[in-house]
């Protein structure tokens, strides 16, 4: 689909209908310090109705205005916009300029955004603020847990989401797994039967708290089982948090896989079930058959935990066998 363009025989045209604007300003205010005492805030992004953007459609006033003094500001024609559908967009210097065109050295009266999207038949532009609120509650209940605080800390978003509220909806879905820190979001455009239409790429910096166990101690995998006095709970942020916290709960012990200094958070990366059997321990194989039960002396290869499954060598012939772990001492040859 083609854009609109504006020629300058048609902008002459618009500048030459504000003529009277001008004037009634200039008229009214020509004793004035300031020959403009009203100030405007021009939009990112609008919709337009018309053939003619008209100022009222891209700007609000910013503080307090007389009613009349709007009503004519609002009604000034600024840029043909032919057409039943299309998307035009302009730089800050190009509004600026014309603006200056229309009111003469208003340049401190007028607060314009970097560029202006202005779009026809396709839907309203989603307010900056509406469109943050609904991330940060997407956010906060996608990632909240019991006895967490969910703070969504930064919010970046595309510039402008034109939406047809009757016709189109919006969705919003995390890229990847939703950990606390910087998350990727896409945000999509659908029609109501499910079609997408449109999509974006946003994203934002949640931050997690919650009480997480950390080391009072600096602790090694030989040190043996991490017992409740080798650690406390402390609120951290778990977007500075490696892993999971550890389960403080777990039913098996657990050990640190490497060494962990004093003051770290205990993760379930840095840990692991604490093994029944360790590596060069010798302990008994047991094999059994239909009739017959055999035992013999055999030498861990691997760490096992209870009911794992290690590699032993047999003391005697040195012979390479599977075993499950049936206890500290004992393990049961596979078959």
């Amino acid at each position: 689909m083609s854009q609109p363009t504006l020629s300058p025989r048609r902008h002459g045209c618009v500048l030459s209908m504000v003529a009277a604007v001008v004037v009634f300003f200039a008229a009214g205010t020509s004793f004035a310090a300031d020959p403009y005492p009203w100030k405007l805030q021009l939009a990112p992004a609008a919709s337009i109705a018309g053939d003619r953007v008209m100022l009222g459609e891209i700007a609000k006033p910013v503080g307090d205005i007389d009613p009349d003094t709007w009503k004519i500001l609002a009604a000034t024609p600024l840029w043909p916009f032919p057409g039943r559908e299309g998307q035009i967009t302009l730089s800050r210097a190009k509004v600026q300029d014309d603006l200056d065109r229309i009111f003469s050295g208003s340049s401190r009266n007028f607060e314009v955004p970097d560029q202006i999207v202005l779009r026809k038949g396709g839907g309203a532009p989603l307010v900056t603020n509406d469109l943050r609120k609904r991330v940060v509650d997407f956010l906060t209940e996608k990632m909240n847990a019991p006895g967490s605080q969910v703070e969504v800390a930064e919010v970046s978003l595309p510039p402008q989401i034109f939406l047809r509220e009757e016709s189109e909806r919006l969705g919003i879905d995390v890229v990847g797994a939703p950990n606390p820190g910087r998350v990727s979001l896409r945000l999509t455009v659908s029609s109501l039967d499910g079609r997408v239409l449109r999509q974006f790429a946003a994203n934002a910096v949640v931050n997690v708290w919650c009480m997480v166990p950390v080391a009072n101690r600096n602790m090694g995998p030989k040190d043996g089982p991490i017992t409740e006095d080798r650690y406390s709970m402390e609120r951290r942020n778990l977007a500075f948090v490696h892993g999971a916290p550890m389960d403080t709960h777990s039913v098996l012990p657990l050990r640190v896989k490497f060494s962990v200094g004093a003051g770290a958070p205990l993760t379930s990366e840095d840990t692991e079930p604490l093994p029944a059997i360790s590596k060069g321990e010798q302990v008994t194989m047991v094999w059994k058959g239909p009739h017959i039960s055999l035992s013999m002396p055999v030498v861990a290869l691997t760490d096992g935990i209870k009911g794992g499954q290690i590699s032993v060598r047999n003391v005697q012939g040195g012979k390479e066998i599977g075993a499950i772990v049936q206890d500290e001492r004992t393990v049961m040859a596979s078959k």
